[in-house]
């Protein structure tokens, strides 16, 4: 394939102009110029391969645009499909929280019935639907009773005066948790109800 330096070397070569007619050259080993058919031919034979170097070159502009709108295209479907891949991981989370909160009142019913055993079959599936969520990624929201709440994690529902146990619970402070919150790594799914001193 000509290259841009084959094509400059071969412009340098022509001669700057034509010699005037009847010129002869300087002695006897001097070299006879190229005459004017012989000049034209060279210059036709340059413009020829000068041509095909731009057809080449644009085609290969064109074949490189056309493989950049390829990848494009390739990395907005992806990105669609990650898109689409996550916002249903969402929503199976979110499905999956709807049956812990069922197991949570399932818990508390029995508890209220007094039949231990039942009562630990629960939070046994209860630990079991845990230790699942956290497998694909979704985690319960820490709400121990005494830290401070963090309204990007929790949910105040309610607040009562501080007075428990021992100890006053600060303002803001949890006192008990109503309703577990879930996360799934930075993502609130949702956020945990409390009762906060106040």
């Amino acid at each position: 394939m000509l290259t841009l330096e084959d094509i400059q070397r071969e412009i340098l070569a022509l001669p700057p102009s034509l010699p005037p007619p009847g010129e002869a050259g300087g002695g006897e080993n001097a070299r006879m110029p190229d005459s004017p058919l012989q000049i034209i031919s060279k210059q036709g034979r340059l413009i020829l391969r000068m041509t095909a170097a731009i057809e080449a070159l644009e085609a290969r502009t064109q074949d490189l645009a056309d493989e950049a709108r390829r990848q494009r295209q390739q990395a907005e479907d992806a990105a669609e499909a990650l898109r689409l891949s996550q916002q249903r991981g969402r929503q199976m989370a979110l499905e999956a929280i709807h049956l812990m909160d069922a197991l949570d009142w399932v818990s508390e019913a029995i508890a209220a019935r007094g039949d231990e055993k039942l009562a630990r079959s629960v939070v046994s599936a209860q630990r079991d639907c845990l230790r699942r969520l956290a497998a694909v990624g979704v985690s319960e929201i820490p709400a121990a009773q005494g830290t401070a709440m963090d309204g990007r994690l929790h949910e105040g529902l309610d607040s009562v005066p501080g007075e428990g146990g021992d100890a006053e619970v600060p303002q803001y402070h949890i006192l008990s948790l109503m309703r577990r919150g879930y996360q799934s790594g930075p993502d609130v799914l949702r956020r945990a109800g409390v009762v906060t001193a106040a």
